[in-house]
């Protein structure tokens, strides 16, 4: 298993990093991006883009698995909670019909993010990594 974080991208950035993945053929790949999309964009063309990159991975690697993880709270700008909610919506709804399975974040709550409320603090990391060993020990 690999991990590849690209702290302060946004999803178009995250289109143009997965393209040398994508292209090893790899069994799953797990998509978490779109919060940083959030200062700047609007919830739906976020999730456009992300279907983008489900299309591509799809397009590239025929076999394999996909999943998206939900954004996980954050509290450092008015109104950030309302749009994260938007997109999870739409995340869920994009995973329905992508016929995808997504990472449910929702048990990191705001005890789990730093002095600014930006990023998550150590136990919000840890949270966020066993819900994804957790998914991908069940896929």
């Amino acid at each position: 298993m690999k991990i590849r974080a690209h702290s302060g991208a946004t999803s178009m950035d995250i289109k143009d990093h997965i393209r040398p993945i994508i292209r090893r053929k790899p069994d799953c790949v797990l998509i978490h991006c779109g919060t940083n999309d959030l200062t700047k964009k609007d919830p739906i063309n976020t999730t456009e883009t992300i279907k983008e990159i489900i299309s591509d991975v799809k397009k590239e690697s025929p076999y394999t698995a996909v999943a998206l993880s939900s954004l996980t709270i954050r509290k450092d700008r008015q109104g950030m909670s309302n749009k994260i909610d938007v997109l999870n919506k739409s995340l869920r709804k994009l995973a329905k019909e992508e016929e995808i399975l997504i990472v449910d974040n929702s048990n990191i709550y705001t005890t789990r993010l730093s002095a600014r409320q930006l990023h998550l603090n150590r136990k919000g990391v840890s949270t966020l990594a066993r819900n994804f060993i957790n998914f991908l020990d069940n896929i």
